[in-house]
């Protein structure tokens, strides 16, 4: 109640004998309160940006003093501000409710909110009274989830079922210690490391041991080749599970070899004739099918296996095939092959030289010259004269006499003629009287 007024005066003046009227006047006086709003934050308190504004709206259903409608007003509260009503009457009711909250709010993804708490309604209920309500939002981090898969390019059906993969992975949160670990696959496959990694995050995969085993158990031709790693990836709000592919490829290791030819005894186009010699392989890898094939070389020359064709480890033979034909007076004699006579195993970078030597010789016949004298009787010689016999002889369109030897009639000489030669037999003159028995 407000102080009482009196009429006409709180303090008439009655004359005797006479009645005096003073009327009270009760005047009501209005009583006001104020709301007053916080904004709070919980949780990690440095994820929310310094700028943030949060629209905090307060609804009322009686207007504010001096005001005709009903109070509303929108107060943009940084974290930790404060708004206050003017003054409302006694007995307002109030509704406080806040606007949608934003990532924008917050310094990055690796922080999100929680459900912001629903409106709050307040009542001012004494004079001057000054309903505080707190409206907090709670801050919490947002994690994703790393995956590295392996995948391995096989090849001849083997595809690293069985072996184990493993390596080591790197996850960088702006300036804070790297989170580490490490992962592993049983053949090809993934595996989910961490599911605990803040987002925006940078993942990379820092290393891949050894693999447990080569390839193919009990042939070193299949080798592992150089991994391919995956680029590093950021976990964001958009794609919370990151994923690192690592690539083992599986290679064959080929070796080497060639085959030379060489000829002792004679040369080409004078002992043989100049063409090829033509040779034979047959490899046998440790897995798969033997693989084979043929060489050709001219002697002094050599042949070279086409690169990429034999496998490492693979049981090698060469044989010779075929030469060329040899030309009178000469014929082949032994071959031999080196090294072990044509046997070896090819092996990861070293060439093997193969050899293959065949010897030729020039081959002699003995022909038998024989005297015979068609004599008188008796006799018209002495029989004691030598006579001077020759071969004449033609090979590959050369003549060449052999001799002349001393032969007695009678008797039988020989030469050494070489072989294949077309030979016709000559005799000097004898000296005229030379061993007759007389003139």
């Amino acid at each position: 109640w407000g102080a009482a007024t009196y009429d006409p005066s709180a303090t008439p003046t009655v004359p005797a004998g006479e009645t005096k009227v003073v009327t009270v006047h009760n005047h009501t006086v209005p009583i006001f309160g104020q709301v007053k709003v916080t904004k709070k934050i919980s949780g990690p308190a440095g994820g929310v940006k310094a700028s943030a504004v949060f629209p905090i709206t307060v609804t009322c259903n009686a207007p504010a003093q001096g005001q005709a409608g009903n109070y509303s007003n929108t107060f943009n509260l940084n974290a930790n501000g404060t708004g206050t009503t003017p003054n409302l009457p006694v007995g307002t009711a109030c509704s406080v409710s806040e606007a949608a909250l934003s990532q924008g709010q917050l310094v990055d993804e690796s922080y999100a909110w929680a459900p912001k708490p629903g409106d709050q309604n307040v009542t001012i209920s004494a004079k001057n009274q000054t309903v505080s309500v707190d409206v907090t939002n709670t801050v919490q981090r947002a994690h994703g989830t790393l995956k590295v898969t392996k995948v391995v390019q096989g090849m001849d059906g083997h595809n690293g079922a069985g072996v184990n993969f493993s390596g080591t992975w790197s996850c960088q949160y702006g300036n804070d210690p790297a989170v580490t670990g490490s992962w592993s696959t049983t053949g090809a496959g993934s595996d989910t490391v961490s599911t605990n990694i803040l987002l925006t995050s940078a993942c990379s995969v820092t290393g891949e041991n050894a693999p447990s085993a080569p390839p193919a158990a009990g042939d070193a031709s299949y080798i592992w080749g150089s991994p391919t790693v995956g680029s590093p990836v950021t976990l964001t709000k958009a794609n919370s599970t990151g994923e690192i592919t690592v690539i083992d490829p599986v290679r064959r290791t080929f070796g080497a070899f060639s085959v030379g030819k060489t000829v002792t005894g004679g040369a080409a186009g004078v002992a043989f004739e100049d063409g090829n010699f033509t040779f034979h392989y047959v490899c046998t890898p440790k897995s798969g099918s033997a693989i084979s094939g043929d060489l050709t070389a001219k002697a002094g020359q050599t042949a070279n296996v086409a690169a990429g064709l034999i496998p490492n480890g693979s049981d090698c033979v060469v044989t010779e095939t075929g030469k060329p034909a040899a030309k009178n007076p000469f014929t082949w004699d032994s071959s031999t092959i080196t090294p072990n006579n044509g046997h070896f195993t090819v092996t990861d970078g070293q060439a093997v030289s193969v050899t293959v030597t065949n010897a030729i010789s020039l081959k002699t016949v003995k022909v038998n010259l024989k005297k015979v004298v068609q004599d008188t009787t008796p006799p018209g010689h002495t029989g004691n004269i030598d006579f001077k016999l020759s071969l004449v002889c033609s090979l590959n369109g050369v003549s060449t006499t052999y001799g002349p030897i001393d032969v007695k009639a009678g008797a039988t000489g020989q030469l050494d003629v070489p072989l294949g030669s077309d030979c016709s037999i000559t005799e000097a003159n004898p000296t005229p009287g030379q061993g007759l028995a007389d003139a």
